[in-house]
């Protein structure tokens, strides 16, 4: 009863890990996208400020367009790259809590099985000593010598 509990209690935190695993997956495939796109963002506006090096009025507005649009973008996407980077980071911590539930599960499960057998072995050479009493009480009676068991 009590090992059929701990088998299903391991079987929903394996559950558990198989989600959250998937969970982690997406949020590391987010921000790695964030990453590529913040990159992105970076680059364009390098070249933004390169182009207009020495150039004419019209590509310095151009300039303070692309910048004024630029700027605030990767702004949002680094906050989205914290958030996106916190959320990995509490699902990882979920993860590992419930491998350590999962392998807490497994050891007391494993321990439960030994104490069983260490019973079983224990209930075994009590009969085993009780047959022997017998026997050596019959022998005793009649007069015999017991005979060793080996």
């Amino acid at each position: 009863m009590v090992d059929a509990k701990i088998k299903r209690l391991k079987e929903r935190h394996e559950q558990q890990m198989a989600q959250l695993g998937q969970q982690r997956q997406r949020n590391q495939h987010r921000l790695e996208q964030l990453q590529r796109r913040q990159h992105s963002l970076n680059q364009a506006l390098e070249r933004a400020q390169s182009e207009t090096a020495g150039a004419s009025p019209m590509s310095w507005q151009n300039r303070s367009y692309w910048q004024g649009q630029l700027i605030p973008a990767q702004g949002k996407v680094q906050r989205e790259q914290q958030l996106a980077q916190q959320e990995l980071n509490r699902v990882g911590k979920l993860w590992q809590n419930a491998l350590s539930k999962r392998q807490g599960l497994a050891w007391l499960e494993q321990h439960r099985l030994q104490q069983h057998q260490a019973g079983e072995r224990r209930a075994e050479q009590r009969q085993q000593d009780e047959s022997g009493l017998r026997a050596g009480l019959r022998h005793s009676r009649s007069g015999e010598r017991p005979r060793r068991q080996d």
